[in-house]
């Protein structure tokens, strides 16, 4: 009895993380310095989503271990690092509007 409740207990404080990190990267992003790229990030059948202005849309999946985000791509997962509210992706930032 005492295993279940230690259990539960882990797993919602898990979830109160996870949902604190995504709150924080849900919403319209855009390009900081020469850019004109936009993209939102939004919450669809309990999985995250990011849209392009372009119309390209991918799946994101939590990296537990970082505490963040990664782009699904066919070739691989792209990090969303995401420091002073500021999105990084391969290079380019981006601020949430």
């Amino acid at each position: 009895m005492l295993y279940a409740i230690l259990v539960t207990s882990c797993n919602s404080a898990k979830d109160q993380q996870s949902n604190s990190v995504k709150d924080r990267y849900l919403g319209n992003w855009t390009q900081i310095k020469g850019g004109t790229k936009t993209f939102n990030i939004y919450e669809e059948n309990r999985g995250l989503f990011l849209k392009y202005s372009t119309g390209k849309q991918f799946p994101l999946k939590y990296e537990d271990e970082g505490k963040y985000y990664s782009l699904v791509e066919g070739l691989g997962n792209t990090p969303l690092i995401l420091e002073n509210d500021v999105i990084s992706i391969n290079g380019s930032k981006y601020q949430k509007q």
